[in-house]
């Protein structure tokens, strides 16, 4: 704290920003003697780095880009992971397309100490005025939120602006077929991206702590540069993920979406920038790349058949379990001939026995007992319960459910007493 108070003391006497100030930005008389990488003194302690990314051509005939101005992808670094009164940012930047020079431009502003926040605040304030629209990671509960926090807590209000956040149509697209559907899960299975001696994102208060318990001096860029680099590379894979979205809300059936047969990945590399692509290959899919994604994502798109031809698909393609109880559950529900029966059995077994799926266990119980019908599938039935209960490992729940179940068939079993009928 006696750190913090001389520090705010030495900044006593230097002019604030006014709150309309225009692009001639004041600059501060100091000239620091450290190499700065790009960054530059926008006000005592605020310093803003500009950097240009060329895209390649073949991008820009594929993605209608243009369509992209004035939409803004941010993203924000803070003092801690809540987004609560206590909680400050330090770094905050965005990724956007520019028509008129063709390239990429990724912006970042840092506060290089907590006493210059408020010149942060207005310098952001005025740099997001070209902004039409925003996207976000996660950013509808926690970057919105703790950015209208912050601009509260120094008398303004914070714009209003047309915002998306890419975690949801992304968790709806992936979520069945990754698992876990993180920024860094999503750049390495569907975009390309391979993060080399990244920063975690669980790091990065600590690290900006430690930066100012030693001094906050103009050494920033290379005391915090995995910090600047982590949240440079998380805005561009903002941007690159939102044009892989916008391409599926216009062409949910182009063959990007729809062909999952072909194994070998096909990439495209993107753009190139001598500061970046010797060391992060940022590449994105062509369509001839199958990316897999939940098929319920299609329904809108597809009719029921081709919803079934799909799933099954994806399913011989892959052997994943949730594109087996997928492709089984469409199949139950149409009218099956004796080979589409065979197939939900064998899927359903192999499910079962190989995976271990208490969901395909189930679901072939039920199939065997009330589509099929036949004391053939009753005696099936029965054996495949007498080898999962022998088995042991199951939760009490599916040992009472196969108990009952198997009274149940034992009871269809049985002869019926003609005589009783017939006195």
């Amino acid at each position: 704290m006696e750190n913090l108070f001389k520090r705010l003391q030495s900044k006593k006497n230097q002019k604030p920003l006014a709150d309309t100030f225009t692009q001639n930005k004041p600059t501060s008389p100091h000239t620091p003697q450290i190499p700065t990488e790009g960054w530059v003194q926008i006000s005592p302690l605020v310093w803003e780095k500009i950097t240009e990314i060329t895209v390649s051509p073949g991008l820009k005939q594929e993605f209608p880009l243009d369509e992209s101005e004035g939409l803004y992808c941010l993203d924000t670094e803070t003092t801690g992971l809540s987004s609560g009164a206590g909680t400050h940012i330090f770094l905050a930047g965005w990724c956007h397309y520019c028509p008129l020079s063709g390239n990429i431009r990724i912006r970042q502003f840092f506060l290089q100490d907590l006493g210059g926040e408020r010149d942060f605040i207005l310098h952001l304030d005025f740099a997001l005025r070209d902004a039409k629209a925003l996207r976000t990671f996660n950013g509808g509960t926690y970057d919105i939120p703790l950015l209208k926090t912050r601009w509260g807590m120094n008398g303004k209000e914070f714009p209003t602006f047309i915002h998306k956040d890419l975690l949801h149509p992304s968790r709806r697209l992936w979520k069945q077929v990754l698992g876990s559907c993180s920024l860094k899960n999503i750049e390495r299975e569907i975009l390309g991206v391979h993060r080399v001696g990244d920063v975690a994102g669980a790091e990065v208060p600590e690290l900006y702590f430690s930066y100012l318990r030693s001094g906050a001096g103009d050494d920033f860029p290379q005391q915090l540069r995995g910090v600047f680099s982590h949240h440079l590379q998380d805005v561009l894979s903002l941007w690159f993920l939102e044009v892989l979205l916008k391409d599926f809300e216009k062409n949910p059936l182009g063959p990007r979406w729809t062909l999952h047969l072909n194994r070998e990945k096909f990439i495209n590399r993107c753009f190139t920038s001598p500061e970046i692509a010797p060391q992060v290959p940022w590449i994105l899919p062509k369509p001839s790349y199958p990316l897999e994604i939940d098929p319920r994502c299609l329904i809108p798109h597809l009719s029921p058949q081709d919803c079934l031809a799909y799933s099954g698909k994806v399913w011989k393609a892959t052997g994943r379990e949730y594109w087996g109880l997928d492709y089984t559950h469409r199949l139950i529900r149409v009218e099956n001939t004796l080979d589409e029966r065979m197939e939900i059995i064998q899927i359903l077994s192999t499910l079962w026995k190989e995976k271990r799926s208490l969901k395909a266990l189930d679901r072939l119980l039920k199939f065997l007992e009330h589509r099929e019908k036949t004391p053939l599938a009753w005696e099936q039935c029965l054996r495949i319960m007498d080898r999962a209960l022998a088995g042991g490992f199951l939760p009490e729940s599916v040992v009472l459910s196969l108990k009952k179940r198997k009274n149940r068939v034992e009871e269809k079993l049985k002869p019926k007493d003609i005589s009783k009928n017939n006195p």
